[in-house]
């Protein structure tokens, strides 16, 4: 339990055995009550909601709202960033309101008509932007040196191509105030790429890099979908601008770790990627439910700064695998119709690989194209089975051989993006 800025102290110290270069810390998102002690709006305190397990009910807890209580969240990752020698952005989510719930803010709530669908405060509006200001303000008078914006949580706050650039550019107005020669406060973007729900084509990176707005930029899939995309454009529009691209690996369960995780990270460095950026990382750097003990995966992700660790790691694995995993494996952690049931092979390399769903032929890959996905990308092309069972059947072909696999989903839930 958090009861002192100090207890930041611990898991700061886990970064620092996963050698991490910079924790990017959330302090809320527009709409939201913050999670510090904020003169702006608000902070939460009290009772609150998490999300709710496929099928399952919303927990509720108090721990959230202990920490503007009881601490400054930006303070002690300050002060323990400093001790550790690791960089600390100060996060907002681009926005969401949550209506009628204990996180909706006084802000939002006082002007309903800058909302839209009850849940999207609109950066069209100036008011909205100069609040959202605001509250990046404190942070950087309580000493951030680098200011971070999500717009993966959420994209439906934008609803034009013209917003993200126009709130980047105050943004970074605001950030060179509080500049000085050689200590720069430096602008990091998460963006969702094409294909991802809300993304519509608003979101300009190339923009950003030319007009030098952000010194990071972060290709994101969002929701579990449109995870393995393309990022060499984003890499190349950055090549020799200064501006690092670092492309988003999930730390929660949407990849399959830490073989999936390991295999990723070689494809983007194989591309020219100038890091990774693990988007809720503390589920494998601290240590949660999710990860059981952070121990192996810090000593895992200790090694992803290097280029020539990761080669070894997955080299390593490629040729052990036949001695002691040959099969075709499941992946689909989140039973939602946003999400994608990715095939792996492991021990062998198939010529091709079939997708059948219900006897019914979905995929043919005559590629090697580990995970192979079961549909498309793209939150078009979300599983319309929903709420009925399913199987799925895998069929991989070696030489004159078929091998086959069978799985049976018992559901598949209807997602709300």
């Amino acid at each position: 339990t958090v009861t002192s800025s100090l207890k930041f102290g611990e898991p700061f110290a886990a970064y620092r055995d996963a050698r991490s270069d910079f924790v990017d810390m959330q302090l809320g998102r527009l709409g939201a009550k913050p999670e510090y002690p904020s003169l702006v709006e608000e902070p939460l305190i009290g009772n609150t909601y998490g999300d709710p397990a496929p099928g399952g009910k919303s927990p509720s807890s108090i721990g959230v709202s202990r920490l503007p209580l009881l601490t400054n969240s930006l303070q002690g990752a300050l002060l323990f960033g400093k001790a550790f020698d690791i960089a600390v952005s100060a996060n907002f989510g681009a926005g969401i309101c949550y209506p009628n719930s204990p996180l909706e803010g006084d802000f939002a709530k006082a002007h309903p008509e800058w909302i839209k669908d009850r849940v999207w405060l609109q950066y069209k509006y100036k008011p909205v932007r100069e609040h959202f200001l605001a509250l990046y303000e404190e942070q950087l008078k309580t000493g951030a040196k680098c200011l971070s914006l999500d717009f993966g949580r959420y994209p439906y706050v934008i609803d034009n191509a013209k917003l993200p650039t126009l709130f980047l550019s105050e943004l970074r107005r605001l950030a060179d105030r509080y500049s000085r020669p050689g200590d720069k406060v430096k602008i990091l973007v998460r963006f969702p790429v094409p294909g991802v729900s809300g993304e519509n084509g608003y979101f300009k990176p190339e923009e950003w890099v030319k007009r030098r707005l952000v010194d990071f930029i972060v290709p994101s899939g969002v929701h579990d979908n449109v995870k393995y995309f393309d990022c060499r454009p984003y890499i190349k529009m950055t090549r020799g601008t200064g501006i690092k691209c670092l492309p988003d690996l999930e730390g929660g369960v949407s990849i399959s770790w830490p073989g999936g995780a390991l295999k990723r990270v070689k494809q983007y460095y194989d591309w020219g990627a100038d890091g990774v950026y693990i988007y809720q990382s503390d589920a494998r750097i601290v240590g949660t439910m999710c990860s059981h003990d952070g121990g192996e995966f810090r000593r895992l992700i200790s090694k992803l700064g290097s280029t020539q660790a990761v080669n070894a790691m997955v080299k390593d694995i490629s040729e052990k695998n036949a001695s002691y995993s040959r099969g075709i494996y499941f992946y689909f952690p989140l039973a939602y119709q946003s999400c994608r049931i990715r095939i792996w092979t492991e021990g062998f390399s198939p010529e091709a690989v079939e997708i059948l769903r219900d006897g019914k032929l979905m995929n043919r890959y005559t590629k090697p194209a580990p995970p192979y996905i079961v549909g498309k990308e793209g939150y078009k092309n979300n599983y319309p089975f929903i709420g009925q069972p399913v199987n799925i059947e895998v069929r991989a072909k070696v030489g004159k051989r078929w091998f086959s696999q069978k799985y049976h989903i018992k559901n598949i839930f209807r997602s709300t993006h």
